[in-house]
């Protein structure tokens, strides 16, 4: 985005992926969107394992050949999804920007 003068290159980055209703650009936090979706899958699995013997079988025979790390049912590492809210404060605590 730097290349095409659409984004300057010194500016946060943080700000792309802020709501258009906030006056950002308003893309889409593939990250967020990734984490959520490893949550949701691991939710499914969990929740579908206490009611069928099939599911509880792929959660126990669970061998790390995709990133689901279904045998622990403790969050992981990436599960964590952050806020609009949260990228708005951590914005606003830069020097440059939380003077405006």
């Amino acid at each position: 985005m730097t290349k095409y003068r659409i984004h300057h290159p010194r500016s946060c980055s943080k700000r792309l992926t802020l709501p258009k209703v906030e006056g950002e650009r308003g893309f889409i936090d593939i990250k967020n969107l990734h984490n959520s979706q490893i949550s949701a899958i691991r939710n499914f699995f969990h929740q579908q394992a206490n009611n069928s013997p099939l599911y509880n079988v792929v959660v126990l025979g669970y061998t790390k050949l995709i990133p689901l790390n279904l045998k622990d049912q403790r969050k992981q590492k990436n599960e964590s999804i952050i806020s609009a809210q949260d990228k708005i404060n951590s914005w606003l605590q830069k020097t440059l920007y939380g003077r405006h």
